[in-house]
């Protein structure tokens, strides 16, 4: 048996592939989340005569991380923030 030898231009073409099919799946996924969120929020209206900023362990990165143990999604997005 012997081995097949790659050369640079197969690998230019997998790697090349690999990176498309990783940019459209990215984009897929950000597309379907907008489409979920349009749906459910999309006709709310929004008061912005209130103010309503981050609750107080939401402001110090102990707090943060503390938050994160409990994994939902605005608490992550506030950590992600952070770094």
């Amino acid at each position: 048996m012997t081995k097949r030898k790659w050369d640079d231009l197969e690998i230019e073409i997998i790697i090349g592939t690999l990176l498309r099919t990783g940019v459209i799946l990215a984009a897929a996924v950000v597309l379907l989340g907008a489409v979920v969120y349009l749906a459910r929020y999309g006709l709310d209206t929004v008061n912005y005569s209130t103010f309503h900023g981050d609750p107080e362990f939401l402001r110090t990165l102990t707090g943060l991380f503390a938050a994160r143990s409990t994994s939902t999604g605005a608490r992550s997005s506030s950590l992600a923030c952070c770094f």
